[in-house]
């Protein structure tokens, strides 16, 4: 439990460090569009994929990268910044979930 609890804490610290790292970045329209449509959903399809296939329960495994990506915006400007980015990250995350099921699935009957 202490692991599964240790890997969602580093999971959120990653995606909020990245989200802070695209606040920052702002100003600069195509630094942050990197940071929000291409880093932020890849984080949570690797780090949801690679949790579940690690024995995490793949409902709560893909939650945390858009918490992250929505609670500090919404607490350091009041708003959220990219709705649509946002929803990708969540459609991302739930992919490297289901896949990381997948995996666990075909490798659990012996298949590979």
């Amino acid at each position: 439990m202490k692991r599964a609890l240790a890997s969602l804490l580093l999971q959120f610290l990653a995606a909020l460090a990245l989200t802070l790292a695209a606040l920052l970045l702002r100003p600069i329209d195509w630094l942050h569009g990197v940071c929000v449509w291409l880093l932020l959903p890849a984080i949570a399809l690797a780090s949801a994929f690679l949790l579940v296939k690690k024995g995490l329960n793949p409902y709560i495994s893909w939650i945390m990268p858009p918490l992250a990506m929505a609670a500090l915006p919404l607490a350091a400007l009041g708003y959220l910044t990219d709705g649509g980015a946002l929803m990708l990250t969540v459609f991302v995350g739930i992919l490297g979930a289901a896949a990381g099921d997948t995996h666990n699935r075909f490798t659990q009957k012996g298949r590979k």
